[in-house]
C-alpha cells in the first residue's frame, strides 16, 4: 500500500490580476469522514474560523452555508454553494462572492487527498488580506478536528506561517538565479520591481530586471551559496558567496548582502551589495 505526500504549503497561481491559491493536503481519514467536516456545522465549527460562530448550511446546489457572529456584524455572512457532487466535490463562493472556493476529495490509501483551490480576481489583494497564511492555518487545524482533538486558532501563529512563504519565495528566487531560468526569476516578482545593485547599476520594471540577471556578458551560471537570513516584517536580508566563470574562463569570487522587500506575498524591492573576494 502507498500514500501520497505532500507539502502543507500552498501554491499561487497568476494569471494576469487574476489567480489562484491552491492546497494538497493528505489526511489520515477516509473521504466520508473529511465531507463531513467540510459540510456539517459541527464540522466546520471544529476548525474554519478563527472565532465561534453559528453556523447554518443548506447542502444543495444554490444553497447557502451562513456563518453568524459578533465579529461578522448584525447580519449573517453567507457563501453560495455553486457544484456539489458529494462526497468528493464542493464549489461555493466566499464572502466575496466574487471568489470562489473549490474542494475536491480522492481516495489516497486509508485516507484520502484534500484539494482546495481559491479563484480570485485580484490575487494580489488576497495575498495581502493574508488569504493564503489564514488558509494554511485552518487547514493545519482539520486533523486535529477530525482526530477528535480540535485546536485554538493561534494568532501567534500567523506571522511565523507567512515567514515561511517568504522564505520558500526567496529559494525559488536564488534557484532561479542558480539554474540562469528568468521566468522562475521573475515569477517572484510584482511588475514595479526596483532592483538596485549598489554602485553597478539600476533596474525598475520586470523588463529592466530581466536585463541584468544574466551579469557581465558571456559570464556563466553563479554558483550561489546562501549563508543566512534575517528578517523583520516585510524585509528579509539575506548573506552569502558565490562565484562564476567569465567569457574567458576565468573564476571570479564574491560576498553579497541582498535585502529583499515583499509586498503582496512577491519581492517588490532589492537592494544588492557584491563585494570581490
Amino acid at each position: 500500500m502507498t500514500t501520497t505526500t505532500h507539502s502543507r504549503h500552498g501554491t499561487v497561481e497568476r494569471h494576469g490580476r487574476r489567480g489562484s491559491i491552491r492546497f494538497e493536503r493528505v489526511l489520515a481519514h477516509p473521504v466520508e469522514r473529511v465531507w463531513d467536516a467540510i459540510t456539517t456545522p459541527e464540522g466546520l465549527a471544529a476548525w474554519w474560523l478563527p472565532f465561534d460562530a453559528s453556523i447554518d448550511i443548506d447542502l444543495t446546489a444554490g444553497g447557502l452555508i451562513a456563518f453568524t457572529a459578533p465579529e461578522l456584524g448584525e447580519d449573517a455572512m453567507t457563501c453560495e454553494i455553486l457544484e456539489l457532487d458529494p462526497p468528493h466535490r464542493l464549489v461555493h463562493t466566499h464572502f466575496d462572492r466574487s471568489i470562489t472556493l473549490t474542494w475536491e476529495l480522492t481516495p489516497d490509501g486509508d485516507g484520502c487527498l484534500l484539494r482546495l483551490s481559491q479563484d480570485t480576481p485580484d490575487i494580489a489583494a488576497a495575498l495581502a488580506e493574508g488569504h493564503i497564511v489564514g488558509l494554511h492555518h485552518s487547514l493545519d487545524r482539520l486533523e486535529p478536528a477530525l482526530d477528535a482533538a480540535p485546536q485554538a486558532w493561534d494568532w501567534d501563529q500567523l506571522p511565523v506561517i507567512e515567514a515561511e512563504y517568504r522564505s520558500r519565495l526567496l529559494d525559488a528566487y536564488v534557484d532561479g538565479f542558480r539554474a540562469g531560468d528568468h521566468d522562475a526569476i521573475l515569477a517572484c516578482l510584482t511588475d514595479d520591481v526596483t532592483w538596485d545593485i549598489v554602485g553597478h547599476a539600476t533596474a525598475r520594471g520586470t523588463a529592466e530586471f530581466d536585463a541584468l540577471i544574466d551579469g557581465p556578458e558571456g559570464a556563466g551560471l553563479p554558483r550561489l551559496t546562501l549563508d543566512r537570513t534575517v528578517a523583520q516584517d516585510d524585509v528579509v536580508a539575506a548573506f552569502g558567496t558565490g562565484e562564476f566563470d567569465d567569457a574567458d574562463g576565468v573564476t571570479h569570487s564574491f560576498r553579497y548582502a541582498d535585502t529583499f522587500t515583499f509586498r503582496a506575498g512577491l519581492i517588490c524591492a532589492v537592494e544588492s551589495y557584491v563585494v570581490p573576494t
